[in-house]
This record gives structure tokens, sequence and C-alpha cells, in this order.
């Protein structure tokens, strides 16, 4: 029931089509990580596929965010808790 309703929630918030839902096997506890496939990752990294993930998050986190960025963030983070707790 929680990983259909996190994975309705993000998809009702951010409007993908693929959300990719990985449980992380090396973590030393219960990891879950949800890639949603934005329009603008789709755009630079080519179409969804699971072998992509580390990489573009690699890329991600060399990436440096704005305080516009951190607020769509903060904004989305909230939205999707507003609609996990709905359920």
């Amino acid at each position: 029931a929680f990983l259909r309703i996190t994975e309705t929630a993000i998809r009702a918030v951010t409007g993908v089509d693929c959300l990719t839902i990985v449980q992380e096997q090396y973590s030393t506890h219960f990891h879950l990580w949800f890639f949603p496939w934005t329009t603008e990752v789709v755009a630079k990294y080519g179409s969804p596929h699971l072998d992509k993930i580390r990489a573009i998050m690699a890329d991600t986190r060399q990436q440096v965010l704005d305080a516009g960025a951190w607020a769509l963030l903060a904004d989305a983070i909230a939205k999707i808790t507003e609609c996990c707790g709905q359920r």
C-alpha cells in the first residue's frame, strides 16, 4: 500500500509518465529510490532504463541548485507528502 500511494502521489505532482522504483540492494537498511523520468531527464539521457539511473544521479549531485530550484523541490515534496496523507 505504501508503494502504491507514494507512486500515485509522485505521478500526480510531477506529471511523469514513467517512474522507476528501485530497492537499493547494497544498503544495510531498507532503502527505496523513486526515480521520476521527467521530460528534462529523458531529453538529456534518453529513454528510461534502469542502467542509467546511477550515472544520472552522479551527474545530478554535481549540479548546484539555486534558491529557486530548492523552492521548487520543497514545494513538490510538500505536495507529494500532502497527497500521501490524504489516502
